[in-house]
C-alpha cells in the first residue's frame, strides 16, 4: 500500500513531491492500518527524500508508541533514524524506541547499533542506559562494522559525550574505533583491487572519526597516520604544476583591500586567498544560484588557474577546492586545495585540528574576561537561508575567545574586540555563539535588531569579523603560517574607538589584552610578514 509506494520511490531516489505529498495526507488518516514495518518505511521514506510532513511523522509516531512492542531492531532502527533525519523530536516515541531497543541489542546488526546511535546522538536524547548498552554491543563486535558505521558510531558517542571523552566506556569504544578503522585502512590500502572512489570513501570515513576523536580530546595517532599514506591513492593520477606568479598578489598598491580578494600566499598544491567583504565562498554550484548574495569568490580562483591545469577548482563537487567558509559580510583568508591530493591532506588536518583559523571580531558589551569558551550546539538548514541559532539538537560547536581590550564610543556605547579561534565550523558559528552570550558582532544585520544594525552602519559599514591568521601544514609538513591586516574601513572604525575608562586609581578594566591602536598595528605587522 501507501508505505510500500513511499519505500519504492525513496529506495530508488525518486522525489515525487505531489504523489508523496497526498501519500502523507493518507497515511496520516490511516496510520492505525499501518504494521510496525510499514509505520518505519514510511518514515523512513519521508526522511530519505526530504519530505517536510510533520502531520504525517505525528500520526506515525502515535501509532509507533501502541505498537512498539511489536518492531524488530530494522524497525526500531529505521523509525530512529527517520525521526533524527528529520529533526522530529516525539520524546514519548524515542523513549518507547530506547526501551525497545534495549531489550533487543544481543539481535541488532553492526549497522543498526550504528543507525540507533546516531539517531539519538542527533536527537540530544538523555539515555545513558541506551548508549551504554549499545557500547557494550558495539565492543566485541567492531570488526564486523563497515567503515561508515565505524565513523558514525564515533561521531554519536562524541557528540553524547559533548567533547568531553572522560567516561571510560566511551574512551575504549573510540580507542577501539580508531584501532579498527586504522587496521582496516593498512589492509585496504595495499590492496590493488579497490578504486579511487572507494578508497575516497574510506578516507572520509576515517577523516570523521579523526574528527570524533579530536573533538573528544583523544589521541587518534595511528589512524591519522593510516588516512595519510591512504590519501595519495584517492587522488587519481591528475597531477597539477605549481602555481606561478597569479598576479592580484596582496601588494601595498595596485587593489582596494575593502573590496577586491588578492593571494596571500602561492604553494604546490595549495594557496591562499583574501576574501573582502561581500564575496561569497561559493562550494558548490548551487549556493550561488540559489543563497549566494555576493560575487562567487570561486570566480577569482578559476581566472587565474585554468581548469585544463588545475581541475579541483572548478569541480563543484569539491567545493572548487575551498576548504572552509566564511560568511560573506566577513572578510580574511580562505585556503583553497588546487590538487586532489593536498585535498585531501587538507581535509584530513581540519578535521584533526591541524588548522588554526583565528579572528578578530568586534562585538558589543565589555566581554568578561573569565569567559573563554562558548560552547553551545548550533542548528541551521542546508535548504534554507535562514539564520542559524543555538539548539539542543543542532550540531556539536566550539569556539575560544581572549579579550584583547574593552572601548566605547561617544556615547558610551560598550565594544570589545576579541581574538577568536574556532574549534568548529558551523554556519555563522561566531556571529550566533556571540549573540547567544549577549554579545552580538557589530553591524550584524541577521543577529541583531534592525535599530541596532542602522546604528552601527552609521560608523562602520560591514560585519566586524575578520580571519586575519591561518596556520596549516604544507605539502612537506612544515606549518605555515598566513596573516592578513584588518581592512582598512575595519581598522578606521576600531581606531575611531576610545579605551574603556579608567575604574579606580590603578586605571584597572581600561583594558584587556592591549591598546586598540597597538592592536591594529599589531594586525599590519603580522600581514607584512
Amino acid at each position: 500500500g501507501l508505505s510500500m509506494l513511499a519505500w519504492a520511490f525513496a529506495s530508488l531516489g525518486l522525489a515525487q513531491p505531489r504523489l508523496l505529498r497526498a501519500a502523507a495526507a493518507q497515511a496520516e488518516a490511516k496510520a492505525r492500518d499501518f504494521r510496525p514495518q510499514e509505520l518505519a518505511n514510511f518514515a523512513w521514506a519521508l526522511a530519505t527524500l526530504g519530505l517536510d510532513e510533520p502531520a504525517a511523522l505525528r500520526a506515525v509516531a502515535t501509532e509507533a508508541v501502541q505498537k512498539v512492542g511489536d518492531f524488530n531492531p530494522q524497525d526500531v532502527s529505521n523509525l530512529a533514524w527517520a525521526f533524527a533525519t528529520a529533526v522530529a523530536v516525539d520524546l514519548r516515541l524515542l523513549r518507547e524506541l530506547a526501551r525497545r531497543a534495549r531489550r533487543r541489542l544481543d539481535d541488532f546488526t553492526p549497522q543498526h547499533l550504528a543507525n540507533t546511535a546516531w539517531a539519538f546522538a542527533s536527537l540530544i536524547v538523555e539515555d545513558r542506559a541506551l548508549f551504554r548498552a549499545i557500547a557494550r554491543a558495539a565492543m566485541g563486535r567492531l570488526g564486523s562494522f563497515a567503515p561508515r558505521g565505524l565513523s558514525g558510531l564515533a561521531w554519536a558517542f562524541a557528540a553524547v559525550g559533548d567533547g568531553g571523552g572522560t567516561e571510560l566506556l566511551l574512551v575504549e569504544l573510540l580507542h577501539g574505533i580508531e584501532g579498527e578503522l586504522a587496521a582496516l585502512l593498512s589492509r585496504e590500502g595495499h590492496t590493488a583491487a579497490h578504486s579511487d572512489a572507494s578508497l575516497a570513501g574510506l578516507a572520509r570515513d576515517a577523516t570523521g572519526a579523526i574528527w570524533a576523536l579530536d573533538y573528544s580530546g583523544l589521541p587518534f595517532d595511528a589512524l591519522k597516520r593510516s588516512t595519510s599514506e591512504l590519501l595519495p591513492r584517492t587522488a587519481g593520477s591528475a597531477r597539477a604544476p605549481q602555481i606561478a606568479a597569479l598576479g592580484s598578489s596582496c601588494g601595498p598598491g595596485g587593489r582596494n583591500r575593502d573590496t577586491e580578494p588578492c593571494t596571500v600566499m602561492d604553494l604546490p598544491g595549495m594557496m591562499v586567498v583574501h576574501k573582502t567583504s561581500g564575496w561569497e565562498v561559493d562550494t558548490d554550484a548551487s549556493s550561488r544560484s540559489q543563497f549566494g548574495r555576493g560575487l562567487p569568490l570561486s570566480s577569482y580562483v578559476q581566472a587565474r588557474l585554468p581548469r585544463r591545469l588545475w581541475p579541483l577548482v572548478h569541480d563543484p563537487q569539491r567545493g572548487f577546492g575551498f576548504l572552509h567558509r566564511l560568511d560573506v559580510p566577513g572578510s580574511g583568508l580562505i585556503l583553497v586545495a588546487t590538487t586532489h591530493e593536498a585535498y585531501g591532506g587538507l581535509s584530513l588536518e581540519l578535521n584533526s585540528g591541524g588548522l588554526a583559523r583565528d579572528y578578530a571580531v568586534l562585538v558589543h558589551g565589555w566581554w568578561p574576561g573569565p569567559r573563554r569558551e562558548v560552547q553551545r550546539r548550533v542548528a541551521w538548514s542546508e535548504a534554507t537561508c535562514l539564520p542559524s541559532k543555538v539548539e539542543r539538537q543542532g550540531r556539536p560547536s566550539r569556539t575560544r575567545v581572549r579579550a584583547s581590550a574593552h572601548a566605547s564610543r561617544v556615547g558610551g556605547e560598550a565594544l570589545s574586540l576579541l581574538d577568536v579561534r574556532i574549534l568548529t565550523g558551523r554556519r555563522h558559528q561566531i556571529r550566533v555563539h556571540a549573540a547567544h552570550v549577549g554579545h552580538p558582532t557589530a553591524c550584524d544585520g541577521r543577529y541583531t535588531s534592525a535599530t541596532a544594525f542602522a546604528a552601527d552602519r552609521a560608523w562602520c559599514p560591514w560585519n566586524c569579523i575578520h580571519r586575519y591568521h591561518l596556520r596549516f601544514p604544507d605539502r612537506k609538513g612544515a606549518l605555515r603560517d598566513a596573516y592578513a591586516a584588518l581592512p582598512p574601513t575595519y581598522a578606521a572604525a576600531v581606531g575611531s574607538l576610545a579605551p574603556r575608562p579608567a575604574r579606580g586609581p590603578s586605571g584597572e578594566g581600561r583594558r584587556a589584552d592591549g591598546r586598540l591602536e597597538e592592536l591594529v598595528g599589531r594586525f599590519a605587522a603580522r600581514a607584512k610578514k
